[in-house]
């Protein structure tokens, strides 16, 4: 599918990864949404640009080492050429349905401080030091959500993580990074962890019942349910007048896959 344009790029330019004389390799935001630019071609009159989404997590892959520029563009599902011309309008945007060869980077396309620019260099340390946050409290999280490391894998319950995961089996279970951070900032308070330790143990458990176990104000209980609720970690059913909390257990065994990729393939399992 072809359509001509004459608009400026409605994108915001985040900066550009790679540079030589000018962008080759840059990245773009709308609306929380991040898109990776690179330069494929030129003619007379335009640039051509192959434009992709890509995720916080597959970035921090790629600075780990872990995804290579050319096994990213291989598990694309979308791409698209945008040619834009001198003045930065927008002339053509088509998309991809394969993507040629002389369009992908080389085998060997890991990240390499030295070829990217300063603002990507910035960009690593920023995502390897949210990791280093994760890891940090890794240890925390299998107590308070009941997760222990083992050997030997139920055989119904493996999952398909490092090393030799399927990129495009495992990017869907979580497109982005801050979610995993916003669940150790939900998990950061000795009252949540103890909430979530008394669902766990007590399913159906209803917000007096909380207030009361834990001997803590129905203003306090009801304020860090609330917290938990919001970083999906509980689920509700109404029963008569009451509301009934019970762990999401679909959203812990998200959040185990990732650990699991981000802690180099080990496996655990949720009790």
């Amino acid at each position: 599918m072809n359509n001509m344009t004459d608009n400026k790029l409605p994108l915001k330019k985040l900066g550009d990864l790679i540079y030589h004389e000018g962008p080759f390799l840059s990245l773009f935001t709308d609306l929380g949404n991040m898109f990776l630019c690179r330069w494929v071609d030129c003619n007379n009159h335009v640039n051509m640009w192959m434009f992709s989404s890509i995720s916080s997590f597959e970035l921090l892959l790629f600075y780990q080492n872990k995804l290579s520029l050319r096994q990213y563009y291989e598990s694309c599902i979308q791409l698209a050429i945008v040619e834009i011309d001198d003045s930065l309008k927008v002339k053509k945007i088509r998309s991809l349905d394969s993507l040629p060869n002389e369009y992908l980077p080389k085998k060997n396309s890991y990240y390499v401080d030295e070829l990217y620019t300063e603002f990507s260099n910035s960009l690593k340390v920023m995502y390897l030091n949210g990791l280093t946050i994760i890891t940090n409290h890794k240890a925390e999280l299998y107590e308070v959500l009941g997760l222990n490391e083992v050997n030997k894998i139920d055989e119904s319950k493996q999952l398909n993580v490092f090393p030799g995961f399927n990129i495009n089996d495992n990017l869907n279970i979580s497109k982005d990074v801050t979610e995993i951070l916003q669940l150790f900032r939900a998990l950061n308070h000795d009252v949540r962890k103890n909430i979530l330790e008394l669902v766990n143990l007590n399913p159906g458990i209803t917000i007096v019942d909380i207030f009361v176990m834990l001997k803590i104000e129905q203003s306090i209980a009801s304020q860090h349910v609330s917290i938990l609720r919001r970083s999906n970690l509980l689920n509700i059913k109404r029963s008569g007048k009451f509301l009934r909390y019970f762990i999401n257990h679909k959203k812990l065994n998200e959040v185990q896959t990732l650990i699991d990729i981000f802690f180099e393939g080990k496996k655990i399992i949720y009790q």
